[in-house]
């Protein structure tokens, strides 16, 4: 039970897209969506950029299911505004999730 953030791992500038994120509880088959973050906070894990992009409240204690819808459309790219539309996107497949308890 708690607040939970997620964060995209590897750069400052995300693009969402269609991407979205689901907590599934195993006991109920209760499905949770978390809320798109207004504030995009950028920090550093392990000496890597992190993006916040989401935000939870998880209720109810037990076993979830963590499911990533269309991510393929998120895109990550290592700087923010203005280098980011110079430069390259990371490819999808190599993005990392932190979900952090707050």
């Amino acid at each position: 039970m708690g607040v939970y953030n997620i964060y995209a791992i590897g750069g400052w500038h995300v693009e969402l897209g269609k991407f979205e994120v689901s907590f599934k509880n195993m006991e109920t088959d209760i499905k949770i969506f978390p809320e798109k973050s207004l504030l995009k906070l950028q920090d550093f894990y392990k000496n890597e950029k992190i993006k916040k992009i989401f935000s939870v409240i998880v209720n109810k204690g037990g076993e979830y299911e963590i499911n990533f819808i269309h991510q393929n459309s998120i895109i990550l790219k290592k700087y923010g505004f203005p280098l980011s539309y110079f430069l390259n996107k990371i490819d999808s497949k190599e993005i990392e999730i932190l979900i952090k308890r707050n």
